[in-house]
């Protein structure tokens, strides 16, 4: 049976979403990613359950529900305060305008998709399949048209000062870095 579910507003113990420690808004939002997987596959099994005894899980679903729906609020949260105290980069949506900490610079439709992309999902690797596939909705592409985008966009980011790159790793593919204005990446402000 699921416990009772905390409020919308209930955070955990420790938990300080006025931290200005990127380092801290990572592990957080890690957390909540934790939480919010397990308890996708605790609805999975209590669906399966309900489904093979008539239903008698609904109630247990339900809170599980509102649970599922706070945890998503909360890794949303934690994606956006994460980006606050990382990234020292701003998107022009509209016009698709790069603004690092040096000067602006003009994206491509697939460069700012991809940046975008990166940028809600910092620190996760994507294969070039999964990045055509979600970043640009495109499957189709090639991984060498994927790598030529992010090349561009590598270069783009270091010649606008952005306070991130894109790195790469054999068999797992492309993640978005955010470092602290002098390049460390942000895991070290841990040990300040």
């Amino acid at each position: 049976m699921v416990q009772a579910v905390r409020s919308p507003l209930a955070l955990l113990t420790g938990e300080d979403p006025t931290t200005r420690w990127a380092a801290d808004a990572r592990e957080w939002l890690s957390i909540y990613r934790r939480l919010l997987a397990f308890n996708e596959q605790l609805q999975e099994r209590l669906s399966q359950d309900a489904a093979e005894h008539d239903g008698n899980s609904t109630h247990d679903l339900a809170s599980l529900e509102s649970e599922l729906l706070r945890l998503r609020e909360r890794v949303a949260f934690w994606e956006n305060r994460y980006r606050e105290l990382s990234a020292a980069i701003d998107i022009d949506e509209e016009r698709g305008i790069l603004y690092g900490a040096a000067i602006p610079f003009q994206l491509s439709l697939r460069e700012r998709q991809l940046l975008l992309w990166l940028l809600h999902h910092p620190d996760r690797y994507f294969t070039p399949t999964s990045l055509a596939g979600q970043a640009w909705s495109e499957p189709a592409l090639s991984a060498e048209q994927v790598r030529s985008y992010v090349v561009r966009l590598r270069r783009l980011l270091e010649r606008a000062g952005a306070h991130c790159r894109i790195e790469s790793r054999r068999g797992h593919g492309y993640r978005l870095v955010l470092t602290t204005p002098e390049g460390d990446q942000n895991s070290s402000l841990a040990a300040s």
